[in-house]
């Protein structure tokens, strides 16, 4: 089996009220808001390396414990398919033999069409009434109002977290991500669709027809791009598959700045990002200062004319670049 080096993964994350030891992480949960007391932990070493639990759950709940895939496909915005491949665990057995995958007929598909064989999910936009509230959070980092309005930002009150809107292509309402404004929590609405295989703010070009983009990893580095006058989106997380390459060739999109967060874990969904659209798009690869860790933060430290400087100043990622024309005729063809 690959090592997992189970500390260097978790620390790409934020984790609030965090306690690391040599073998273990002791931090606020990141599945409920309520932890007001740091009650989840992850074991990083030992027989127990990978596993975690939250004592102040209750024992019949989905995040009591589990493994690391499940934790890790979480905090990565996927599905655990995608974390068992981003991991090598799909490409070895316990005596390190590598072994040849079976075909999975539903994955194949998938990668062949960049499309979910099963119904979309949709919940109702009635539950954005009741989050028609505004919070300074956001607006204390630079966010403008404009841009929070753009996302269909809103506030809930009796969470006290920002609430997040994901939307389909054609409007309709497929997930809310909420950000406490106390503490570094986040959790996703109840019965919404998972985001693995949405774009944060693709509603947005399919709308107004935007040609260009900045593909950021987070909703506020998205947020931060318009604020600065740069259409943008977002994946939600550091990976990138082939039904968020669909979303945007299937667009009016013609040409991307990959805005990758300035880390290990940026680095690779820029990489994955690359492989999926390269040929189908113009890419562009922003680059940070040392010291600068993403849009957001250029934005909140050094305002609106960073942002748009990274922008323009992004280097060309050479690649044949086809015609949309040719993409959807292939596609066909298979």
């Amino acid at each position: 089996m690959p090592e997992i080096d189970y500390r260097a993964e978790l620390e790409t994350f934020e984790w609030d009220r965090a306690t690391w030891t040599d073998d273990k992480l002791i931090a606020r949960s990141p599945f409920r808001s309520g932890d007001s007391t740091p009650s989840f932990y992850v074991w990083l070493d030992g027989e127990n390396a990978g596993l975690w639990g939250d004592s102040g759950a209750p024992e019949e709940s989905e995040y009591k414990r589990g493994g690391f895939v499940k934790l890790l496909a979480y905090l990565r915005g996927e599905d655990e398919a995608e974390t068992r491949d981003y991991l090598g665990l799909d490409d070895a057995v316990e005596d390190d033999t590598p072994r040849i995958r079976q075909l999975n007929l539903a994955r194949f598909k998938r990668a062949v069409s960049g499309a979910q064989r099963k119904a979309k999910i949709v919940l109702d936009r009635a539950i954005l009434a009741g989050l028609r509230y505004r919070h300074p959070y956001l607006g204390r980092r630079g966010i403008s109002e404009a841009a929070q309005r753009l996302f269909s930002v809103g506030y809930d009150r009796a969470t006290r977290a920002i609430s997040m809107p994901w939307f389909h292509a054609d409007g309709s309402l497929a997930a809310i991500k909420y950000r406490s404004v106390t503490h570094k929590a986040f959790w996703y609405h109840a019965g919404g669709a998972p985001v693995y295989d949405l774009i944060y703010g693709i509603d947005n070009v399919y709308k107004y027809g935007w040609r260009d983009v900045m593909l950021c990893e987070s909703e506020t580095d998205a947020m931060a791009a318009v604020t600065a006058g740069c259409n943008a989106i977002a994946a939600g997380g550091a990976s990138f598959n082939g039904a968020r390459r669909d979303l945007i060739v299937k667009s009016s999109v013609e040409c991307v700045y990959i805005a990758a967060d300035n880390d290990e874990a940026g680095n690779k969904f820029a990489e994955e990002v690359i492989a999926q659209l390269a040929g189908n798009v113009k890419l562009y690869r922003v680059k940070f200062a040392e010291g600068e860790k993403d849009v957001a933060e250029a934005l909140n430290e050094s305002g609106v004319e960073r942002v748009r400087a990274l922008r323009d100043a992004a280097e060309s990622v050479r690649g044949r670049i086809l015609s949309k024309e040719k993409y959807y005729f292939s596609k066909k063809g298979l």
